[in-house]
C-alpha cells in the first residue's frame, strides 16, 4: 500500500509541476524572442521529458533496473502518441493532423529514425556490440538528435517573426525574472519526484508479479508522460494545436536521447543488452503509430467522419494492442 501511495504521490507532483513548467517555459520563450514552434518541439518537449530522464538515470544508477529504464522510455513514446488521440477528439472540425505544418512533419520523421535505431539495438542486443559498456546505438542516437534539432530550428526560423508578433500580446504583464525562478524551482521539484518512481515501480512489479517490462511500459511511462498530457491539452484549449502536437513529437525525440544517457550511466554493459526482448513491442508500435500520423499530416483530410480522424483512431487501436501484448508477453 505504501508503494502505491508513493507512486501516486510522485505522479501528482510531476503533474502539477510539469504544468507550471510548461507555462513558465512559454513565457520565457516569448520574452526571450524564441518562436512558439521551437518552444513546442524543443524547449517544452525537453522540459516535460525531465521525468523520463531522471527516472531512467535513477533506474540504472540506483536500483539496477535496466529493463525499467528501457520500458519507461519506450513506453513513454507510445503513451505520448496516444495523447494525440485525446487532442484530436477535443478539436472540432478538421482533424489534428490537418492543422500541422512542416516542423511537426520533420519531428515525426526524425522520431521514427531515432526509435528505429533503438529497435535495431534491441534486435542486435545479444551480440553485445559495445565500446566501454556503451552500445553502438548511443552515439548514433546523439548525432541523429542533434541533426533533428538543427532541422527543426531551420524550419521554424521561417515563421519565428510571425509567432513573435502574436506572442508579445499574451504575457505582457508577466515578469521574465519571476518566470525563470519558477521554471528552475519546478524543474527541481520534478527531478526529486521522478527519482522515487523507479523505486516504487520496482516494488510494485515484484509484489504484483506483472514484471518490470510491463510496469516500466505502463506505470512509469504513464506517470512520466503526465506533463506532456497536461501541456498538450492546455495548448489545445487555447487553440495552439501545432504547439501541442510539437510537444508530443518533440518529447519522443528527447526520449531517445534519454535512452542514450541511460546507456552511458549503466556501467554493466549496453543497456539494451540487459533489457527484455519484449521491449521491441513498444518500439515497433511507436514507429508504426508515428508513420500513420505522418500519412495523416500529408493527406490533410478536411473533416472528421468520426469523433477522431482515421489516423488517430488507428493510433488508439495500436496503443491498446501494444499494452495487451506487453501484459501477455511478460517474462
Amino acid at each position: 500500500m505504501l508503494m502505491w501511495l508513493g507512486f501516486f504521490a510522485s505522479s501528482a507532483v510531476i503533474l502539477f509541476s510539469g504544468y507550471r513548467l510548461s507555462i513558465n517555459g512559454d513565457i520565457i520563450a516569448e520574452k526571450s524572442g524564441m518562436g512558439r514552434g521551437w518552444v513546442g518541439l524543443v524547449l517544452i518537449a525537453a522540459v516535460t521529458s525531465l521525468p523520463e530522464l531522471v527516472s531512467g538515470i535513477s533506474a540504472v544508477a540506483y536500483t539496477d533496473s535496466p529493463d525499467l529504464a528501457t520500458g519507461g522510455v519506450l513506453g513513454s513514446c507510445a503513451f505520448n502518441l496516444s495523447i494525440l488521440v485525446v487532442m484530436d477528439y477535443l478539436l472540432k472540425g478538421k482533424p489534428l493532423s490537418s492543422r500541422l505544418g512542416q516542423d511537426n512533419l520533420i519531428a515525426a520523421g526524425m522520431g521514427i529514425a531515432l526509435i528505429g535505431v533503438a529497435a535495431l539495438g534491441l534486435v542486435l542486443a545479444p551480440g553485445g556490440w559495445s565500446f566501454m559498456s556503451i552500445g553502438f546505438y548511443t552515439p548514433v542516437i546523439i548525432v541523429l538528435y542533434l541533426i533533428a534539432m538543427r532541422l527543426v530550428f531551420r524550419s521554424g526560423a521561417r515563421e519565428a517573426a510571425d509567432d513573435k508578433a502574436q506572442e508579445d500580446l499574451q504575457y505582457g504583464e508577466h515578469s521574465f525574472r519571476k518566470s525563470i525562478i519558477e521554471f528552475t524551482t519546478d524543474s527541481v521539484i520534478v527531478i526529486v519526484a521522478a527519482i522515487f518512481l523507479p523505486v516504487t515501480c520496482q516494488a510494485i512489479a515484484e509484489q504484483t508479479g506483472l514484471g518490470e517490462t510491463f510496469v516500466g511500459n505502463a506505470l512509469i511511462a504513464l506517470s512520466t508522460s503526465l506533463p506532456e498530457l497536461v501541456v498538450s491539452l492546455a495548448a489545445v484549449k487555447i487553440g495552439a494545436a501545432e504547439m501541442s502536437a510539437g510537444n508530443v513529437l518533440g518529447s519522443n525525440m528527447f526520449n531517445m536521447l534519454v535512452l542514450a544517457v541511460d546507456d552511458i550511466f549503466y556501467r554493466k554493459g549496453p543497456l539494451l543488452s540487459h533489457s527484455e526482448p519484449h521491449q521491441i513491442v513498444p518500439a515497433l508500435a511507436s514507429i508504426t503509430m508515428t508513420a500513420i500520423f505522418i500519412v495523416g499530416i500529408s493527406f490533410r483530410a478536411e473533416k472528421k467522419r468520426l469523433p477522431v480522424g482515421w489516423d488517430t483512431l488507428a493510433i488508439a487501436a495500436l496503443f491498446v494492442l501494444d499494452m495487451w501484448l506487453l501484459l501477455n508477453l511478460k517474462p
